[in-house]
This record gives C-alpha cells, sequence and structure tokens, in this order.
C-alpha cells in the first residue's frame, strides 16, 4: 500500500503499472513550469520520457483545489479545478514516484482538502532567523504536505527605522 500525506480522500489502484522514466512532461502546465521540472528532478526522473503523456486537464465540476490523478499504462492525467489543485495532483505524483521509483502502480486518487486553511506558525523572534532561501525552502517543504499558509512570528526581530 502506497503511503501519501496527506492521505487522499480516495484511492482506486488499477490493474497495470509504468516506469516512470517513461513519462513524457507537458510543455505548459496550470502552476510554474520551473517549479515542475524541480519537483520532477527531487523525484529522481529526467526530463526526456517520449512515451506515456501527462495532461493537465481543468474542469470546474469540482471542489476548488481539488484533483483526480489517473494514472494508466497508456497516459497519466490530472484533473483539476484552480491551479493549486493541479499543483497538488502533481506533489501526489512525485511522491508517487518517490515511493515506486521503478514500476508505478497505475492507480486513481481523488482528493481536495478538508479545510481552506492548512497551515503553521513559526516563532523565529527567539532563535536563528532563516535567510530568505531559508524562508523559500520552509514554504516549498510545507507545500509539499499541501499546506496553504505560513505565519512566521517576528516580534523584535528586525530593527525597522519607523519602530527603532
Amino acid at each position: 500500500m502506497t503511503s501519501i500525506i496527506p492521505s487522499p480522500q480516495k484511492l482506486h489502484y488499477l490493474s497495470g503499472s509504468i516506469k516512470p522514466s517513461s513519462i513524457q512532461l507537458p510543455q505548459e502546465c496550470p502552476f510554474e513550469h520551473d517549479v515542475m521540472l524541480e519537483l520532477w528532478q527531487e523525484a529522481g526522473q529526467r526530463t526526456d520520457g517520449d512515451k506515456i503523456p501527462l495532461v493537465f486537464r481543468h474542469t470546474a465540476g469540482i471542489k476548488k483545489e481539488a484533483y483526480r490523478l489517473v494514472i494508466t499504462e497508456n497516459s497519466i492525467e490530472i484533473i483539476y479545478s484552480t491551479p493549486p489543485g493541479a499543483y497538488y495532483g502533481f506533489v501526489t505524483l512525485t511522491e508517487l514516484i518517490r515511493h515506486s521509483p521503478v514500476n508505478l502502480q497505475c492507480v486513481e486518487i481523488e482528493d481536495y482538502p478538508v479545510m481552506s486553511v492548512r497551515g503553521v506558525t513559526d516563532d523565529i523572534s527567539r532563535g536563528q532567523i532563516p535567510s530568505l532561501s531559508g524562508f523559500k525552502n520552509i514554504i516549498k517543504r510545507l507545500s509539499l504536505l499541501k499546506y496553504n499558509l505560513y505565519m512566521p512570528y517576528i516580534e523584535d526581530s528586525f530593527k525597522f527605522e519607523s519602530h527603532p
């Protein structure tokens, strides 16, 4: 059984499997293309797959931030209602690949957030303050868990000319 964090609303295994290295990424996607490529490489994949197309398909008939990921032996489709849904579907695909880098089980997954706001607060006022790249890394890692809010608590951490 595959472990996906957070657990999707519905997961149904289909017959068959595919090799992740054969997946062909699209030239365009509903979120930043560079982000897609970065996540793909972090999952240990190259961008030269040519047999099984990954297709993003927009539909208005599902919940906000929802997605449906369908992996068959012939195609991979991420059906989404909003760009965050497309992103979360792609994150789930890369998570599946990290768990099964050689043979990826065909599957159908439907997921959507139960809560519209999912986040953490981070008290950085009593310790080391991350650099800009550190903040970006924190936000990226939280997005992989499908969080959509990061609140750093920065009381007395920065000196402002208007409020010395």
